[in-house]
């Protein structure tokens, strides 16, 4: 069942997708991401045209030349090693045993925010994000700024083999 509702859900989203590229997508204020991450409408959450244009492109880009876009996250994000697959494309060596790490970092991709708010991600290596995790590495990572964040739950993620989380910030002075 919560394969399919999960099915149900994503193409739901990608209908919606579909009838909003006829009209500009809004910019997300402060106020907006407070609501929408809130009540859990994470799918109205997305890039302006422009940046899902280059976004688009740059995945077909690596697909092309990566086994999958995992390997090319595990290995831009965590370093890992490259080799090359028969096809000529690249695919990643974890090390065994796997380590357990986390990276915080700027979303290389982020999405149609207001100017003054930052979007950050938090990678995990392996195992399951929580919530106390993601508020431990806001402390270290963005102590004198708001937070507002949510872990991607599966059926919305493009990067499905690496937990991550979504990480929205901007300056405590406001």
């Amino acid at each position: 069942w919560t394969c399919r509702r999960e099915k149900i859900l994503v193409r739901a989203h990608l209908c919606e997708n579909m009838a909003q590229q006829s009209e500009e997508l809004p910019t997300r204020t402060w106020e907006d991401l407070t609501e929408i991450v809130g009540r859990g409408e994470l799918h109205l959450l997305q890039r302006n045209r422009e940046q899902e244009k280059v976004y688009m492109a740059f995945r077909e880009e690596v697909r092309a030349k990566f086994a999958s876009v995992d390997d090319y996250v595990s290995n831009k994000v965590f370093g890992y090693k490259l080799q090359t697959n028969a096809e000529g494309k690249f695919f990643v060596v974890r090390p065994d045993p796997l380590p357990l790490v986390h990276v915080f970092r700027a979303n290389d991709f982020p999405y149609n925010t207001a100017p003054g708010i930052e979007h950050h991600l938090l990678w995990a290596s392996k195992g399951d994000i929580s919530e106390d995790l993601v508020r431990t590495h806001i402390a270290e990572h963005r102590a004198n700024y708001e937070c507002i964040f949510f872990i991607n739950p599966p059926h919305l993620q493009s990067i499905r083999g690496i937990p991550h989380a979504h990480i929205f910030s901007r300056p405590k002075s406001h």
